[in-house]
């Protein structure tokens, strides 16, 4: 796993993450605060 950028392995664990929200409703609102998160940290 040498020559990823840390940008990159970053949105593959988004993805996954995503991955097992869709597969859990349980998790649908951590899924809100996950996608809250990520747009704040990319705006601010």
């Amino acid at each position: 796993m040498t020559g990823l950028s840390p940008a990159l392995v970053k949105h593959h664990l988004f993805i996954a993450i995503k991955a097992l929200i869709v597969d859990n409703p349980a998790f649908k609102t951590l899924d809100q605060k996950i996608i809250k998160l990520h747009y704040k940290n990319k705006f601010i």
